[in-house]
């Protein structure tokens, strides 16, 4: 975050500093806020490297073993407290997290953290409409792992990795728009990437209704409020994703 980096020499001593300052959990991510990095993420190699300062702090007694203890004790009682330690007669960690329980509060937590707003109606219902949807090609996997696909009496998707003014999946995007009643966007940080930023206006200035699924970042969907419906999902996850759809069946027309 800019407050801290704002008084440290680099992201490492910001890491340290918070550590000292009694955070126990450090989420490393996001934007470089630092030099002439402000529009880069961090990536593995950047947080390995932090993760080696930490360390490297510990062992010069710039943060104590005693914090550190402290730290990661704390961390433990929360993993028990919430059964998170995997059981011995478990071999797959990720089965922990995949149980039914789980996956129903996954979907609960979902739903109460969508925030819609409803600029203009849907005169269609969905079920009889031409939908195609529009996505980071990063998302594809999770988007066909939900019924985003499947809403519309016919539905299209086009998922897409880098878009430039005038290229060919830009012009692929428009010809979709034509043959379609519905345009639904899901946009992941255009802050980042204003290639999304361009076919989302193009979407727009076909007249075509326009729902946009803001799956990162609820700041992106704020620059397009001429869109009949936005909806913040603040994440990316399946879950969100199908918490999404889910709200759209129950605003649209019957």
């Amino acid at each position: 975050m800019e407050g801290i980096l704002k008084n440290s020499s680099s992201i490492d001593d910001a890491a340290i500093k918070a550590l000292n300052a009694g955070c126990d959990i450090l989420l490393l991510g996001g934007r470089k806020l630092v030099g002439t990095h402000t529009n880069l993420e961090l990536n593995v190699a950047d947080i390995e490297r932090i993760h080696k300062s930490l360390v490297e702090a510990v062992k010069a007694g710039i943060v104590s073993e005693q914090r550190l203890n402290e730290a990661v004790q704390r961390i433990l009682n929360l993993k028990k407290q919430y059964n998170l330690f995997l059981p011995k007669n478990k071999k797959d960690p990720a089965s922990i997290f995949n149980s039914q329980e789980h996956n129903l509060l996954a979907k609960k937590i979902a739903s109460l953290a969508l925030r819609t707003i409803e600029n203009k109606t849907l005169s269609t219902p969905l079920a009889e409409s031409k939908i195609t949807v529009f996505a980071p090609a990063l998302m594809a996997d999770s988007i066909k792992q939900t019924s985003l696909l499947k809403l519309g009496k016919e539905s299209y998707s086009q998922f897409f990795k880098e878009l430039n003014p005038g290229d060919e999946e830009i012009k692929m995007a428009n010809a979709a728009a034509e043959n379609a009643d519905l345009l639904i966007f899901c946009c992941y940080n255009i802050w980042k990437n204003g290639s999304q930023a361009f076919l989302i206006q193009s979407l727009l200035d076909s007249k075509k209704p326009v729902v946009i699924i803001s799956l990162r970042d609820p700041l992106d969907a704020a620059l397009f409020p001429q869109a009949n419906v936005i909806l913040n999902t603040f994440s990316p996850t399946i879950p969100s994703i199908q918490a999404a759809c889910d709200r759209l069946l129950q605003i649209s027309p019957l």
